[in-house]
């Protein structure tokens, strides 16, 4: 999968959400730092191609649950 159609499938997660979309853009512009690591992090992902997307979403789930996100 290239990176235009992943932005796509992003794009399509992101607008079927309808329950507080904007709670997670407030949080992150008050904390400067953790939207830098944020957007770093979702760039690297977005990016890399070597693993597999399967994998890349299981680690993704777990270290969202190391940290304590419901995800």
């Amino acid at each position: 999968m290239n990176l235009f159609a992943k932005l796509r499938a992003y794009g399509r997660v992101l607008r079927g959400g309808c329950r507080n979309r904007s709670d997670l853009g407030r949080r992150l512009l008050r904390r400067p730092q953790i939207l830098l690591g944020v957007t770093a992090y979702e760039l690297a992902l977005l990016g890399s191609s070597a693993v597999d997307g399967g994998i890349k979403s299981l680690a993704s789930i777990k270290a969202a649950s190391r940290v304590g996100c419901l995800f």
